[in-house]
């Protein structure tokens, strides 16, 4: 595959012989190691390079190759395309007077990403690791010669090479998938991924971070693991925002845990945005969004009807792991403030968790596809409604935080109330007022 090395962070130092081997991966010389499906190939590094930016230490161990090729959920991998598969999901975004709207993600290519969003990832790494934020640590970025068409715009594919501080390729979604090595049965088409086991590497892994940090003695010691790690989330979350970006998906897999230094850092970088492009109204809305990506994230995932029985909502509850989001962010938020967030929360999901855990072993056991997804679809949580719910209840965890001083809220709870309104209806956005007035510690 033909392609041009557009840019190489300069205070990496030159390690002997990686800039070829990361030329012949490039151009599928050689074959790029993959270890989960996906457009992410993946390196070790033969020594750990350490570099000094800003003030702030980073050891990069291995390396992230994002669009450097397809592997599939058999882990048959090809080079990347200009055919494209379009995102299932809309996310939430708002227009610059604050008004609540659903957004269509980008469709993007099969193996590959658009070079301008490589560019981003690439671009915003760099600012990130200056900032002393938890993220990749940008290394190379390419451009392919291969085209790609955009809905609107002609353009090509690229590939983006950052650094990772640790020597193994496994992300925060480890801790969710520990199973004890069970796949999930019989998943649907174009969920496949749910049938892949966690590898026994991955799981040993797992099995050594839970000892180190002692959680071995607990009930559910993977749920016990994600609840510590999300904490660590939402420290990282809250210094991404005030470095002055936006737009982060709470995704579990699209976060990593660096011993080490005992904190999560940032691996998917080429959706996000600069603060500054948005409005005095937006911006607060912008940040308390991606807070609730994160909850709504971790809602889908521990109810998934392939999970959900390894995750009683009793012990959800117990070991608090969407509190730990809160308390990680939100930081001088008193617990009692969090915890009527997360109840406002609850009186939208208990339902719906409890409706799939009724029926998930008649969706796992559909043999036919289309009639699985069709069991599933009416368990999925309502986008508008939930993300509603949560930026209601977010709006007055962000109200109490220093974050208000560099971020304040432009919107009054009687005009939020009334955009919920526009983007719901008038039914659902009186009955989010009327539980949250029921909430003495919120109002």
């Amino acid at each position: 595959m033909e392609f041009a090395l557009i840019d190489k962070w300069d205070p990496l130092p030159d390690v002997v012989g990686l800039h070829e081997q990361l030329d012949e991966l490039v151009n599928w010389r050689k074959i790029p190691t993959f270890h989960r499906p996906g457009r992410t190939g993946w390196l070790k590094l033969d020594q750990p390079v350490t570099i000094n930016c800003g003030g702030w230490k980073t050891t990069i161990r291995s390396l992230k190759l994002k669009g450097i090729g397809l592997c599939d959920n058999k882990f048959d991998v090809t080079p990347p395309t200009s055919k494209y598969f379009n995102r299932k999901f809309p996310h939430l975004g708002f227009t610059r007077s604050g008004e609540f709207c659903l957004v269509q993600s980008e469709r993007a290519p099969l193996g590959g990403i658009e070079f301008g969003r490589a560019e981003t990832e690439y671009r915003i790494a760099k600012q990130l690791t200056e900032a002393g934020c938890p993220s990749i640590t940008p290394v190379r970025l390419y451009r392919y010669s291969q085209e790609y068409s955009e809905v609107n715009a002609k353009s090509t594919l690229g590939t983006v090479i950052t650094g990772l501080p640790n020597d193994h390729p496994f992300r925060m979604d480890c801790a969710y998938h520990y199973d004890g090595g069970s796949g999930m049965e019989n998943p649907p088409r174009g969920y496949q991924n749910l049938g892949n086991r966690q590898s026994d590497e991955e799981r040993a892994y797992v099995d050594r971070l839970i000892c180190s940090l002692k959680f071995q003695n607990n009930n559910n010691p993977g749920l016990r693991l994600l609840s510590y790690l999300l904490e660590k989330y939402g420290h990282t979350l809250r210094r991404f925002h005030l470095s002055g970006f936006y737009r982060y998906s709470g995704a579990l897999d699209n976060h990593g845990y660096c011993s080490e230094t005992d904190k999560v850092f940032l691996i998917d970088l080429d959706s996000c945005r600069e603060l500054s492009e948005c409005s005095d109204v937006e911006t607060p809305l912008q940040i308390i969004r991606d807070v609730a990506s994160a909850i709504f994230n971790l809602a889908t995932s521990l109810s998934n009807p392939w999970q959900i029985a390894r995750f009683p909502l009793d012990e959800i509850k117990h070991v608090k792991p969407f509190h730990s989001i809160l308390k990680g962010y939100y930081q001088e938020a008193p617990d009692e403030m969090i915890e009527g967030v997360i109840d406002l929360f609850f009186w939208y999901f208990d339902p719906l968790y409890e409706k799939t855990l009724l029926s998930y072993r008649g969706i796992i056991g559909e043999k036919d596809s289309l009639k699985q997804i069709s069991k599933w679809k009416p368990l999925w949580m309502d986008r508008k409604i939930a993300y509603s719910v949560l930026m209601v209840g977010l709006w007055f965890l962000h109200e109490q935080s220093t974050m208000i001083d560099q971020y304040p809220n432009r919107l009054c709870w009687k005009k939020l109330i009334e955009n919920v309104s526009d983007f719901t209806s008038h039914e659902i956005a009186a009955d989010i007022d009327k539980k949250v007035r029921a909430l003495s510690v919120l109002v």
